[in-house]
């Protein structure tokens, strides 16, 4: 058994690629920052003896993406977590174009073209798990999100199109969650209430691979306390 998971240096990302290792998945990292990953390799391998391979790169380069379809070209993976993206708050005209444009390529263009290869393969396979981490922001506007919100509405309209074609094994899963304690949001002032990525991952795994007669599609989850 074979995951790999974008955006897995840290966060939600780092926590997921824990849990499928302790699964007993093999594992491929991805992130920006090798140090960090060569960490969280350590960790997965010294903890559940499995193996861990690892792409760095960042999600807007053309090149990265092209190192990840070449890993699912050359290895038979069974599930692939959409996880990377870019967090936004501040009002419309404080962001830059070259940042919008960047937002939009990490959270929708590009996951979109991974999907793309890799739905491919999977449906040659006929098996396969596509996890695709979207967020509440997704399902509502903000007006200091505006573009992220933009950017997760199109990754849930792409999505759900996809479910749509029902195509045998192939299960693709959106994850909706609320705020968590990771990087991407300890700007927030809220921060110290939102929810554990640790617990955040056991849920996705849990609903996404523990059952056998029923198919889950959508999931929305929401921190206990506003």
């Amino acid at each position: 058994m074979r995951a790999l998971i974008t955006g897995s240096s840290k966060g939600l990302g780092e926590q997921l690629a824990i849990e499928l290792a302790h699964r007993g998945y093999s594992i491929t990292l991805h992130g920006r920052d090798d140090k960090a990953l060569a960490l969280v390799k350590q960790k997965i391998v010294s903890l559940y003896k499995v193996h861990c391979d690892v792409i760095v790169g960042d999600l807007v380069d053309k090149c990265t993406i092209d190192s990840i379809k070449h890993a699912f070209n050359c290895n038979t993976y069974d599930i692939f977590v959409n996880n990377a993206g870019l967090y936004q708050n501040c009002n419309l005209n404080d962001l830059p174009d070259k940042k919008i444009e960047k937002i939009i390529k990490v959270n929708m263009l590009h996951p979109i073209l991974l999907t793309k290869h890799v739905y491919h393969l999977f449906a040659l396979r006929n098996k396969g798990t596509i996890i695709n981490i979207n967020s509440v922001a997704g399902k509502s506007g903000n007006p200091k999100e505006a573009v992220y919100c933009a950017s997760k509405f199109g990754m849930r309209g792409f999505s759900t199109s996809l479910q749509q074609a029902h195509n045998g094994n192939v299960k693709i899963i959106d994850i909706f969650p609320a705020g968590m304690k990771t990087n991407m949001t300890n700007a927030r002032s809220d921060w110290n209430l939102f929810m554990d990525p640790v617990e955040v991952a056991d849920v996705i795994c849990k609903s996404s691979l523990d059952y056998t007669t029923l198919r889950t599609s959508q999931l929305e989850i929401r921190r206990s306390t506003y």
